[in-house]
C-alpha cells in the first residue's frame, strides 16, 4: 500500500460493490423471510427455514464486514459458498454453456468474491491494521 495505492483500487471497488449488493440482499431477505423460506423449499434446499435465516445473516453481516474490510477473506469464503450453491440450484441450466454462465449475476459475484479471497483487502481496510497490530507473528494472520 505504501508503494502504490492505485494497485489496490480494484479490490477496493470490488469490496464496495459486493458489500453493497450483499447488504441489500441480506436485508431484503429479512423483509419477507416467509417468501425466502418458500423459495428455498421449492428449490428442495434442506432445512429451508434454517438455511434462509443463515443465508440472510451471512449476506448482511458479510456485506457489512466487507464494507469495513474486516476479515475479508473469511467473509468472502462464506459468501462464495452461498454463490456456488445459488449457481448449482437456481442457475443449473446456465452451467451447460460458458456464455450462459457468465451472464448470471451469481457467477460474477463468485468471481469477485474469489478475487477478494485471494487478494484480501489493503486499501481503506481494517485487515492490514489488525495484521500489523495483533497477528503479525501468528498463523491466523493468513486468514485476514
Amino acid at each position: 500500500m505504501k508503494k502504490n495505492w492505485l494497485q489496490h483500487t480494484p479490490e477496493l471497488l470490488i469490496r464496495i460493490i459486493i458489500s453493497y449488493l450483499f447488504i441489500q440482499s441480506g436485508y431484503g431477505k429479512f423483509q419477507d423471510m416467509n417468501a425466502v423460506i418458500s423459495y428455498f423449499t421449492n428449490l428442495q434446499i434442506p432445512w429451508p427455514a434454517l438455511n434462509a435465516y443463515l443465508v440472510a445473516v451471512i449476506e448482511l453481516m458479510g456485506g457489512l464486514f466487507l464494507a469495513m474490510g474486516l476479515f475479508t477473506r473469511f467473509w468472502s469464503l462464506l459468501l462464495a459458498v452461498i454463490m456456488f450453491v445459488a449457481l448449482m440450484t437456481t442457475q443449473a441450466d446456465a452451467l451447460v454453456s460458458a456464455s450462459l454462465l457468465i451472464e448470471t449475476s451469481e457467477f460474477l459475484y463468485l468471481v469477485f468474491l474469489l478475487v477478494l479471497l485471494v487478494k484480501g483487502s489493503a486499501l481503506l481496510s481494517v485487515d492490514p491494521w489488525l495484521r500489523r497490530k495483533y497477528l503479525n507473528k501468528t498463523c491466523l494472520s493468513k486468514m485476514i
